[in-house]
């Protein structure tokens, strides 16, 4: 019987299938000049925000990066209380931890694997100030009844996507539904960048460079976050 019966190689988590076109454009990227934020990542942003459907969509350095931006976005404050799912990557509770607020865990449905709205309902306190919700494993959430239950809040809903770029519920795309949605690129996803992320909102002046939680000139008027 043999002493190592393991892998001679390691097995790769996640391998994409990286084509000779993807190649080619890696190539070209290189040869550019532009590494960073420059010409392809304008024009990837609007593709993205095309396939959509609309919205404003931002480029940044992964989904986890995403999530704090909506934390921005949202005004989540310390104090705070954001709702969300234990069923997801720990970077879901990150965010609402990095931003000083506490998330509150609502437990999923046995039914649908993601969030169920009634316990969302019934967690819901004076502090609460957003709701997260997962689309777990391209799952799409309850999002009339989360929606229903963020405006007789006034609760900020915030949809973490990193499993569902192509998710459609109900003839809605999700990270369209609610107020801001967050994407993940990473190298398990269905659409990959080797790591990135993309966040989608409505709100075109949160997108301005210069402007908002995501300040990219010099002179800034507020704190914001370098995630691109």
């Amino acid at each position: 019987m043999s002493q190592n019966p393991g892998r001679k190689d390691p097995l790769v988590f996640g391998s994409p299938l990286i084509g000779e076109e993807e190649i080619d454009e890696v190539v070209a990227t290189v040869r550019s000049g532009w590494l960073g934020t420059g010409p392809r990542v304008a024009r990837l942003e609007r593709a993205f925000a095309a396939y959509k459907g609309g919205g404003h969509a931002l480029a940044l350095s992964s989904c986890s990066a995403a999530l704090h931006i909506a934390m921005l976005i949202c005004e989540i404050e310390p104090g705070d209380e954001v709702i969300t799912c234990p069923l997801t990557f720990a970077a879901t509770a990150h965010a609402i931890v990095h931003a000083g607020a506490t998330p509150v865990f609502a437990d999923c449905d046995r039914r649908t694997m993601t969030i169920d709205p009634g316990r969302v309902r019934a967690a819901i306190t004076p502090r609460t100030k957003a709701i997260i919700v997962i689309h777990f494993a391209g799952r799409p959430c309850e999002m009339d009844e989360l929606s229903t239950i963020a405006s007789e809040h006034q609760l900020k809903l915030i949809e973490d996507c990193a499993h569902a770029i192509e998710t459609v519920y109900r003839g809605r795309k999700a990270g369209t539904i609610g107020d801001v949605g967050c994407f993940s690129f990473h190298v398990t996803k269905n659409v990959i960048t080797g790591e990135g992320g993309m966040l989608l909102t409505a709100e075109q002046e949160l997108c301005r460079p210069g402007e908002g939680p995501l300040a990219a000139r010099y002179v800034t008027g507020r704190v914001g976050a370098i995630s691109r």
